[in-house]
């Protein structure tokens, strides 16, 4: 047999469902190209896409998830159509303000209604409740005819379904392995038609990428099949949630009961090593940044135990420096079919600040902290950024516009100004035209010629993470941000022609008012203002707030240590009150004030 033929091949796949993926997600494409950078067999499937985008489309399907639904789920989909139509129309008139509107400011309402919107779906935990009131006694039980007439609908649509057949009761271990072994016709019928045929050669290792908490259980059924059908296949699951839930897992292990193996870091390295080792039939024990069950507990046997096992950890995997890495490879994705056709790239590691009490993106929470070229260190600096990355990303934006892809985002945590001014200079450079967009933080590294540059470039919009306006709250999170330079990069970017938005939060142990306050700051600079993107608190595992309650005037819940939404861990704070509704009728004011003054805008200028 040959060489090749001998080896473990490996199958990467991301789970449904979330709608909350509008292009691909970096972390397979980077993987497939490091095993074949390496010599293996790897391949990829974007099943989330598939499941959204070309499963549930299909009339039948459609009609048949229709038929399954609860009591409830009927509702809810009768609700969605007039809840839209009367939103829609009842912020129509609130930003039009009684005046009658040109066809041109018209189009203008109409699209900032639509982003508002589809932002508040995303935002709104209380939105299925509210959906509710929208239900009459005469409604009819249809789904959107498809994504493309009424993306909103159909996001409102995926979020139905995945509620009503792949979402646990809770959280806790009990209901996520009840959720993931019970029968599920509807999604064996999907995985029927586009998981088993990417089985029939039978790959050795099978790779499932969980981006969001959503996706968890099918990512557990996806690993059921898998075993079902390749029993002598191995199930690895990695990506951010497995990042996030690490401790979860070593402590509730309830996801090893279908899969054999959690990656607890980035994978390049931990899989690469396990196919050596499947080729070799040793220990996984030397594998670095992987939890598995010892069979019969036993140190140095080969490959994962059942489920009586002990839980194997075998420490932090070292990320491979970015600059030794290949372009991520976008091979076997249908880059057209996106949302928002486009590519992700990584030119740096982490956060160059890494210091806000609520952010995810501290040392301390990514696997193989200090390892690798984790973004700035201190004898690099932020702004080092090593000429393999830029050539790489350059070759990803070539590969990407001759597949008719021309849209870049930065899949960086915070990109540092410096990084943005070689990304700005060698597309130049390469005379890519490309439209782009990025994280970033308020520095005073911008100025009034980066952002020229980097509008010459083709970046659209930046990111900006404010949080709060208020001075002493600024500097209890950590941002290390102070209203100065926020004018100054908010009018820098708007004098380019660069759309700037503005992340708000509300939070735990927030003075009284002082949400509503920051929003009225933002409002007060509506006139370089891009966008709005607010959000209220929702507690991450790798978190300092989580490490130190005390610093947000937290307490955890018993059940916390065990919740498999890291992302998302209950909590209890005094004044802290679950209901979002004051929270939206204030974000939907500054909403109203923003939108009115863009059409006000349109209305000044002469056609």
């Amino acid at each position: 047999m040959p060489e090749s033929a001998a080896r473990a091949r490996v199958l990467l796949v991301v789970p449904p469902l979330t709608g909350l993926i509008i292009y691909p997600e970096l972390s397979v494409p980077a993987l497939v190209a490091a095993l074949r950078a390496r010599g293996r067999d790897a391949r990829q499937a974007d099943l989330n896409l598939a499941m959204a985008y070309e499963w549930l489309p299909r009339p039948e399907v459609a009609a048949g998830a229709v038929a399954r639904l609860s009591p409830g789920g009927r509702r809810h989909l009768a609700a969605i159509a007039p809840y839209l139509a009367a939103e829609r129309a009842r912020l129509h008139a609130s930003v039009a303000g009684g005046r009658t509107l040109d066809a041109r400011a018209g189009e203008r309402v109409t699209d900032l209604v639509r982003r508002y919107l589809d932002q508040r779906e995303s935002l709104s935990p209380a939105l299925p409740e509210v959906l509710l009131a929208y239900a009459g006694g005469g409604a009819v039980f249809e789904p959107p005819r498809g994504p493309a007439p009424d993306p909103l609908a159909w996001l409102m649509w995926m979020d139905l379904v995945r509620r009503e057949f792949l979402a646990p009761a809770g959280w806790m271990p009990a209901d996520v392995g009840a959720a993931a072994s019970s029968p599920g016709p509807f999604f064996d019928a999907f995985l029927t038609v586009h998981l088993d045929p990417l089985l029939a050669d039978g790959p050795s290792i099978v790779g499932v990428s969980i981006h969001e908490t959503a996706q968890l259980v099918p990512a557990l059924r996806i690993a059921r099949r898998v075993r079902e059908r390749l029993p002598a296949a191995h199930v690895v699951l990695g990506g951010p949630w497995c990042v996030a839930a690490a401790d979860v897992v070593r402590n509730h292990p309830i996801v090893l009961d279908f899969a054999d193996a959690v990656a607890t870091g980035e994978g390049e390295d931990a899989l690469s090593a396990l196919a050596d080792a499947v080729d070799a039939g040793s220990a996984w024990d030397a594998i670095p940044g992987l939890l598995f069950r010892r069979p019969d507990g036993a140190a140095g046997a080969v490959g994962p135990g059942g489920p009586d096992g002990a839980v194997a950890d075998t420490g932090p995997a070292r990320p491979v420096p970015l600059a030794d890495l290949p372009p991520p490879c976008f091979d076997g994705l249908p880059l057209d079919r996106y949302p928002v056709p486009g590519v992700p790239f990584r030119t740096v590691r982490g956060c160059y600040w890494s210091r806000c009490l609520f952010c995810c993106h501290v040392p301390s929470a990514g696997a193989g902290a200090g390892g690798g070229d984790e973004a700035c260190a201190a004898d690099r600096g932020p702004d080092a950024v090593e000429d393999a990355v830029i050539d790489a990303l350059v070759a990803t934006v070539r590969d990407a516009a001759a597949r008719g892809v021309r849209r870049l985002a930065l899949a960086d945590h915070a990109t540092p100004p410096g990084v943005l001014a070689r990304v700005a200079s060698a597309l130049l450079g390469a005379g890519l035209r490309v439209d782009w967009q990025a994280l970033v933080r308020f520095d005073p590294a911008f100025d009034d010629g980066l952002f020229r540059v980097l509008a010459r470039s083709g970046c659209r919009e930046l990111h900006f993470g404010l949080e709060t306006s208020s001075p002493a709250e600024l500097t209890r999170l950590r941002k290390g941000i102070a209203a100065p330079i926020v004018d100054r990069c908010l009018a820098g970017a708007a004098a380019a022609g660069i759309e700037a938005s503005v992340f708000v939060l509300e939070y735990p142990s927030q003075p009284a008012g002082e949400y509503a306050a920051t929003l009225d700051f933002v409002c007060e600079r509506r006139a370089t203002l891009g966008w709005l993107n607010p959000a209220r608190f929702q507690l991450g595992r790798n978190t300092t707030a989580y490490a130190h309650p005390a610093t947000l005037g937290l307490r955890l819940p018993p059940e916390a240590a065990s919740w498999h939404d890291p992302f998302d861990v209950p909590f209890e704070a005094d004044g802290w009150d679950p209901d979002p509704a004051e929270w939206q009728r204030v974000t939907e004011d500054a909403f109203v004030r923003i939108m009115t003054a863009s059409t006000a805008m349109v209305l000044s200028v002469p056609s």
